[in-house]
């Protein structure tokens, strides 16, 4: 009978079909030419992998280059106000001025805290209760009553502030003072810190025989960037593993120990193999254009793409071991 439907999609299907094919036939006349030059490419992109850079610091992944950064969303530091060389400023009570923070009035704490507390600008600084307290026991009314843990924060300059508070004075006259520099000193600053809260706590055990019924425990930028550090790094064994597994359980499911003629085992073997290569030369590509890894790229990557990858070719094979003997024969 006559077909019916949408003639120009039926035009465009079959003459896509028809390219598709005619490229086909000329990829299996010339299968050594295809192969050779599919390789030398897939190669020329692995070996770019030495060229990839990974980030690890938690600006680096959580702004774009070029675009909005940390400062853009954050409220600039206040300046010490007070005579040339104070190192500290008393702010009485008595004289609130323009803070009017509850928590500086008030000795009342988990009432001051119970739904969260304000900073020292009390019109914009609010700090969520679970930011602040942890394993809070409330009353019948909802009021803190008990917490078994409390944060404190200890807001440091950024790295642009600290290099123009101190890019004219007598300190750094010695050396070129940059905003790099600037941010190794709060680096190794937080570092320092964290080792001597960790060094404090160990002199008390020490000091007193007994476990301190407190713990502190010390958190920075610098200790999440080498949490995330750790964990970026690429780990060669678990990804060859999980690839040699991938290829024995594709050689192993396609294998047919009856009809060998009709065993798929060096198909499956052969596409996991380019499923391989072709990972490794896609993220060479990105290497090249310049494209930095993070977590993600080296931890999830590699293990979805192999298995999105073994997809196809496992719906190649099917499609292969459906086709009728007789069929296979006419052609």
């Amino acid at each position: 009978g006559k077909a019916g439907g949408r003639r120009g999609s039926l035009w465009m299907r079959a003459r896509l079909q028809a390219h598709l094919f005619d490229l086909g036939c000329s990829l299996q006349r010339h299968a050594g030419k295809v192969l050779f030059v599919a390789i030398l490419v897939l190669s020329t992109f692995c070996v770019a992998l030495k060229s990839a850079s990974v980030h690890t610091r938690v600006d680096q992944l959580w702004v774009q280059g070029a675009s909005w950064n940390l400062q853009s969303d954050c409220e600039p530091t206040l300046q010490l106000q007070g005579p040339p060389g104070a190192s500290s400023l008393i702010l009485s009570p008595l004289y609130r001025g323009h803070l009017e923070s509850p928590v500086v009035i008030s000795p009342d704490i988990g009432a001051e805290l119970t739904g969260g507390c304000y900073g020292f600008a009390a019109k914009y600084m609010h700090w969520p209760e679970d930011l602040v307290v942890g394993g809070a026991k409330k009353n019948k009314t909802g009021h803190i009553q008990r917490a078994s843990a409390l944060q404190t924060v200890i807001q440091l300059m950024s790295e642009r502030e600290m290099f123009e508070f101190w890019s004219k004075t007598y300190k750094v006259h010695h050396v070129d003072w940059t905003q790099e520099k600037a941010a190794l000193v709060l680096d190794a600053w937080q570092r320092r810190f964290s080792d001597e809260v960790r060094k404090a706590m160990k002199k008390d055990i020490r000091d007193l025989g007994v476990t301190s019924p407190y713990n502190v425990f010390a958190f920075s930028t610098a200790t999440l960037n080498d949490i995330l550090g750790q964990f970026s790094e690429l780990n060669v064994i678990k990804i060859a593993i999980g690839y040699v597994l991938m290829l024995v359980y594709a050689g192993v499911s396609l294998l047919r120990w009856q009809d060998p003629v009709r065993s798929q085992a060096g198909v499956g073997i052969a596409g996991v193999v380019l499923v391989s290569i072709t990972v490794a030369a896609g993220l060479g590509f990105c290497a090249l254009l310049g494209i930095a890894f993070n977590a993600s790229t080296t931890q999830i990557v590699p293990f979805l793409a192999l298995g999105l990858g073994v997809d196809d070719m496992f719906l190649i094979t099917a499609s292969y071991a459906e086709q009728d003997l007789t069929e296979v024969k006419s052609h």
